[in-house]
């Protein structure tokens, strides 16, 4: 699974980082975490989105995580997106790009592993999806 984290503060995206490559050792899961700083180097960075699922702080420094989530579905709509944020007034606006989970900061290891196993799912659906198409073109 690849995940792209979008968070501006460094010790809050390590912790958060840590916590997925635990879930992942456990659960024997592949996981690369890729992390961002800004809104402004994931878009520098990404023509398209190479990613499983995106994680996206709301409060960062010029483009928040609601604006990036809409530049996004301009591009993806299918692409998974998860808020890991400690600002609730913008739960609402979550729900118009169509965020698979609002997670308040303090993020507990129960709230990140019930989205991991969400996302994981997820997953493992397109790739049986993806098998059926191919079989049935033959």
């Amino acid at each position: 699974m690849r995940i792209a984290y979008c968070e501006d503060e460094a010790a809050q995206a390590q912790l958060v980082r840590t916590m997925i490559e635990q879930w992942a050792e456990c659960k024997q899961e592949f996981v690369e975490v890729v992390l961002f700083e800004s809104a402004e180097e994931f878009l520098f960075k990404n023509d398209d989105f190479p990613y499983d699922v995106v994680f996206l702080d709301i409060a960062m420094r010029q483009i928040n995580g609601v604006e990036l989530a809409r530049t996004i579905r301009k591009k993806d709509k299918r692409l998974p997106i998860a808020f890991l944020t400690a600002d609730k007034a913008f739960a609402i606006e979550g729900y118009e790009v169509h965020a698979v989970r609002y997670l308040l900061k303090p993020i507990t290891t129960e709230k990140l592993e019930s989205l991991l196993y969400y996302i994981a799912s997820m997953a493992l659906y397109k790739q049986l999806f993806f098998v059926k198409i191919i079989h049935h073109r033959r």
